[in-house]
């Protein structure tokens, strides 16, 4: 096992990040979703992916299914644009509480042993450690970032299950192929409920509006080019899609597409981070885990579903879970290694958006989360 040197200097290109849908009762793999490479056979245990994947999909479609129908929505039309006066809802409803984007129970797991329900917190903006430590309660949380009927989802068909499998792994015992499930749509999850998904989207927001409107335009040039059309109905289709861009780009992208504040993750994302082969490393007393606002770290310029891909994931201060398509050689295989701890809480402070928790005050937390990303690595398993 050994670290490799980042490839970001050279401005590598990628599969970034999958943005097909908000499904989350997942299909079996299929052709169009996952290349030969990545959907093939899983060399660590002999067995197809496709056929574990639905063996643990199964008992775990009753706990999901009812999202389906109800988030299972096309985006809005390029020309649906929504009323201001009628249609738009505020950004930032007037909520009494803020509504948690970084699951209270799941930060408890990184909390000060002397204060179970507090944790450390680093602003990575003013690059300082919070006073004392925190309140988990007022940490990770913004007023409105949900509508209330998504946090109880959250809570009810994420949280509750997914605590469940986390709870099993902070006691070291075995989890089965249905946690397995679980847990990938618990940290798929969490890769697209918090501000990081937000940010990222609507850097995205104008790049793809540019390609729709030229899309549409181009559909229509070529319509016309094979007579289907007159000319005069072919300008005024360019003069209405001309007018809609100028309309949706004077709203934000929140406004226009609603879908972007859903959280639920794509069947993509969550049969990825199934499949991949899955390492526990466990940290020694002298040392822990960091997490932050932006938990599920993995290198945007390879995605999830590449052969160089990497997954971090903290489970606890004690225990963090890296996923990759390197096959394992020993089941249930944990590993003690102080560069390997070392190198996760360096993805994880760098991931972080702005705050990192964790259990205790340390001169080492800042130090790492100075770091760019060419100062970190992948892993040569």
């Amino acid at each position: 096992m050994e670290c490799l040197p980042s490839p970001f200097g050279r401005g590598a290109g990628g599969e970034g990040f999958p943005t097909d849908g908000c499904r989350i009762n997942i299909p079996p793999p299929s052709a169009h979703a996952l290349s030969p490479t990545i959907c093939g056979m899983d060399a660590g245990r002999g067995r197809c992916i496709d056929s574990r994947w639905q063996a643990a999909k199964l008992r775990v479609t009753k706990r999901v299914g009812c999202l389906k129908s109800r988030c299972n929505r096309p985006l809005r039309s390029l020309c649906d644009v929504p009323n201001r006066n009628k249609d738009s809802r505020p950004l930032n409803p007037p909520f009494l509480m803020g509504y948690h984007y970084v699951p209270k129970k799941y930060l408890k797991g990184f909390s000060d042993p002397l204060h179970l329900d507090f944790v450390w917190q680093f602003d990575k903006k003013a690059a300082k450690f919070s006073g004392q430590p925190v309140a988990i309660e007022k940490v990770a949380q913004q007023r409105g970032f949900y509508d209330p009927n998504i946090e109880k989802k959250l809570n009810d068909i994420i949280e509750i299950p997914g605590n469940r499998v986390l709870e099993k792994l902070r006691f070291d015992e075995e989890i089965t192929k249905e946690d397995r499930a679980i847990l990938s749509i618990y940290i798929a999850t969490m890769i697209t409920r918090v501000p990081q998904h937000r940010k990222r989207a609507l850097e995205l927001a104008p790049k793809a509006l540019d390609k729709a409107v030229s899309r549409c335009k181009q559909q229509i040039r070529e319509l016309a080019a094979l007579g289907d059309i007159e000319d005069s109905i072919v300008a005024e289709h360019l003069t209405t899609i001309d007018n809609t861009e100028e309309k949706l780009r004077e709203i934000s992208p929140l406004e226009a597409v609603p879908e972007l504040r859903i959280p639920w993750p794509s069947n993509r994302i969550t049969r990825l981070i199934f499949s991949m082969t899955w390492r526990f490393i466990v940290a020694d007393e002298s040392s822990f885990f960091l997490t932050s606002d932006n938990p599920a770290f993995f290198f945007e310029c390879y995605g999830l579903g590449k052969l160089e891909s990497e997954l971090t994931f903290p489970i606890s201060s004690r225990l963090v879970l890296f996923g990759s398509w390197s096959p394992i050689r020993l089941r249930n295989q944990k590993i003690r290694n102080s560069q390997l701890v070392k190198l996760a809480n360096r993805r994880i402070a760098y991931g972080a958006s702005r705050f990192i928790f964790s259990r205790a005050k340390k001169p080492w937390i800042p130090k790492i989360a100075s770091k760019n990303i060419e100062q970190l690595s992948i892993i040569n398993w």
